[in-house]
């Protein structure tokens, strides 16, 4: 199935009227934060466990793989996309300027589910030249200059966008089963089910039940559809909800626990650091 990522263009009108707005460093719109990088700013995040990223500089910028690797130079317009657990270094030199969009990897998966009826993952690091992907950072990286950044929710359709356009354009699928999975209604069921009940007990045997299947056969056949286990993509939308919470709200973290689905907060704050790398507060500090 064909897709189009569209940009909403700005005119010179609405940036000048901008102009007098303060600059912000930071954005969020649903599964997708933005920020602004130089090099006055220690704000330069190593490791996502669970975030594709995509690095676009104004000028060029110098990115590793390892520790004490080569530094790999990215010239504008390129952009270098950066698959999710891949350890990574940034250089932005004093003067110079990068925009670094960071998408929740299941979001990519889901909106690459939706629309072409398989889940693709990002999986190598890539630079490439790519139009349509950098006009849309240099549109972010532009309201992030004069002021315009709003939060968004979780529908937001430019992260929705974005999101389609790197599983699409960078992702990989798993080989073909050769058994089929979910009907796409049954599909869809389920995932609307569990974005309803996200904050509450949900066991595999209710999913199960919505579909009229028994659980060890939608299990398998949830897998194939998705590429994860319900236990796995109910986890990582649980986190996908508290990072929102973290970097969108001062809500305490008991309660983003409580609102993500968790019963206490310790066994949030450790699931959180083990699927996304850092603790809650480390986020919460790193994107507030």
């Amino acid at each position: 199935m064909a897709y189009e990522l569209k940009i909403e263009p700005v005119t010179e009108n609405e940036s000048a009227a901008s102009e007098p707005n303060p600059a912000t460093s930071r954005l969020r719109l649903g599964a997708l934060t933005a920020r602004l990088l130089d090099g006055a700013r220690e704000a330069h995040p190593e490791l996502h466990l669970d975030e594709v990223r995509v690095l676009a500089p104004a000028t060029f910028a110098r990115i590793s793989f390892a520790p004490g690797g080569e530094l790999q130079m990215v010239r504008a317009p390129e952009v270098c996309v950066v698959p999710p657990g891949q350890r990574t270094y940034l250089r932005v030199d004093p003067g110079a300027e990068a925009i670094l969009v960071s998408l929740d990897s299941l979001a990519c998966e889901e909106r690459a589910i939706r629309v072409h009826g398989r889940p693709a993952r990002v999986a190598a690091p890539r630079t490439a030249s790519d139009g349509k992907l950098r006009e849309a950072l240099d549109a972010i990286a532009l309201d992030l200059r004069h002021g315009r950044a709003r939060d968004g929710d979780e529908a937001d359709p430019l992260a929705s966008e974005l999101a389609l356009h790197l599983a699409s354009a960078y992702g990989t699928s798993e080989a073909p089963s050769s058994c089929a999975g979910l009907a796409r209604p049954r599909l869809e069921r389920v995932l609307a089910l569990i974005d309803e009940r996200l904050t509450e007990a949900l066991p595999v045997s209710d999913l199960a039940e919505a579909v009229h299947l028994s659980p060890f056969h939608f299990s398998r056949m949830f897998r194939i559809s998705t590429g994860r286990s319900p236990h796995e993509w109910i986890m990582l939308k649980r986190m996908a909800r508290a990072k929102a919470l973290l970097a969108g709200t001062r809500m305490a973290l008991p309660e983003v626990a409580k609102a993500s689905g968790y019963r206490t907060h310790s066994h949030f704050s450790g699931m959180f650091h083990a699927v996304v790398g850092m603790t809650p507060g480390q986020y919460r500090a790193r994107h507030s």
